[in-house]
């Protein structure tokens, strides 16, 4: 991909004032940064997604596993190791809280 123009810089003004050998120059070296910058970008959105999709399961398994048990879900526990899981997951690739865990409130306590 490297020498496509970047959609931001289509005008034939800069390139009639500063020369067309020095414009492709500069075209190649700023479309091979987008290109960069889009790759990275593309990496972190599909890990994240891989990531949210795991802890999202486990999340609608343990919303399922209470509405057939017919225990009462606490929202803004269950929000914050959601989060937490997320979060712990994308940097250390494991859950540091579980859904019915004493350790998972003693954990949100203290943070």
């Amino acid at each position: 991909m490297v020498g496509a123009p970047c959609p931001a810089i289509k005008t034939g003004i800069i390139r009639r004032t500063i020369g067309r050998r020095i414009w492709c120059k500069i075209r190649q070296t700023i479309s091979g940064e987008c290109c960069r910058i889009w790759r990275n970008c593309k990496a972190f959105i599909g890990r994240f997604c891989v990531v949210c999709a795991g802890v999202f399961r486990e999340l609608l398994d343990f919303v399922h596993g209470c509405r057939m048990s017919g225990k009462l879900i606490n929202i803004g526990e269950t929000a914050a190791i959601t989060t937490l899981n997320v979060l712990s997951n994308y940097i250390f690739s494991i859950n540091l809280a579980q859904y019915d865990s004493a350790s998972s409130q003693e954990f949100k306590n203290m943070v």
